[in-house]
C-alpha cells in the first residue's frame, strides 16, 4: 500500500528529540534557482570563489553555501552548537580564507544555547582579535513563541539592513513549538507558514 507523504514541517516536529536541535541558517541576498532549460550564466572569478566554507574536509566538498541560500541543520545539541559557533566566526573571515567577509553575524538564539566560550576558542584558533569578533556577533534571544515570531517576521528585515549582515542564524527554531503546552497544532502550522513566507523578505 502506498504511504502518504507527510509535510516536511510535520515530519521535523515528530522527529524532534530533547537532545536534537534544528536550526536554520540564512545567507542574505536574493538568489534564484536556474531553470534546467536556461543557458548557463557567466560569473566573475570573485563570484565563484565567494562561498562559505567550514574548514571541515568531509563537509566542504558537498555543502556549497553562497550568499542568498538557506540550510537547515539537524543533529545532537552539542554538535549543532559547535557547528553553528564555527559558522559565526568563519562568516567574518575574508572570502580569500573561506568566509563571507560579513560586517556582522546575526543569531537568534531561540533555545538559549549560545556558547561564548566556544566562540572565543574558535576565534583564537583562527588567529583573530577576540574583542573585534565578539563585537561583530549580534545575539538576540526570545523567551516565548510569540516573541520569536514577532522578531523573525517583523523585526529581522530591519536588523539585517541595519547591520548589513550576510549571515542570519536561528538556533533551536522548533524547540518552543514543542515545549509550549498551550500551543495547538493549527496555531503552530500558521506560525511556521509565516516563517516560511517571510524568509524571502529578509534574505536580500
Amino acid at each position: 500500500m502506498k504511504r502518504e507523504r507527510k509535510p516536511a514541517t510535520k515530519l521535523l516536529l515528530k522527529q524532534h528529540h530533547p537532545h536534537l536541535r534544528q536550526s536554520s541558517v540564512y545567507l542574505s541576498s536574493p538568489s534564484s534557482s536556474p531553470s534546467p532549460f536556461t543557458l548557463p550564466s557567466f560569473q566573475t572569478a570573485n563570484e565563484i570563489s565567494s562561498r562559505l566554507t567550514f574548514n571541515i574536509d568531509k563537509i566542504d566538498p558537498i555543502l556549497n553555501l553562497k550568499v542568498g541560500e538557506t540550510v537547515g541543520i539537524l543533529g545532537s545539541a552539542r554538535h549543532v552548537q559547535l557547528f553553528l559557533t564555527r559558522l559565526y566566526v568563519r562568516a567574518l573571515l575574508s572570502e580569500r580564507h573561506g568566509g563571507l567577509n560579513s560586517p556582522r553575524v546575526i543569531t537568534i538564539d531561540a533555545g538559549n544555547c549560545s556558547d561564548i566560550y566556544q566562540c572565543v576558542s574558535f576565534t583564537r584558533q583562527y588567529g583573530l582579535d577576540i574583542r573585534n569578533v565578539l563585537q561583530r556577533i549580534i545575539v538576540t534571544r526570545s523567551f516565548t513563541i510569540y516573541q520569536l515570531a514577532h522578531l523573525i517576521i517583523n523585526e529581522l528585515p530591519n536588523i539585517v539592513q541595519k547591520f548589513n549582515t550576510k549571515l542570519v542564524v536561528i538556533s533551536d527554531l522548533l524547540k518552543m513549538f514543542l515545549e509550549d503546552p498551550q500551543l495547538n497544532d493549527n496555531e503552530a502550522k500558521v506560525i511556521l507558514r509565516d516563517y516560511t513566507l517571510d524568509k524571502e523578505n529578509f534574505i536580500s
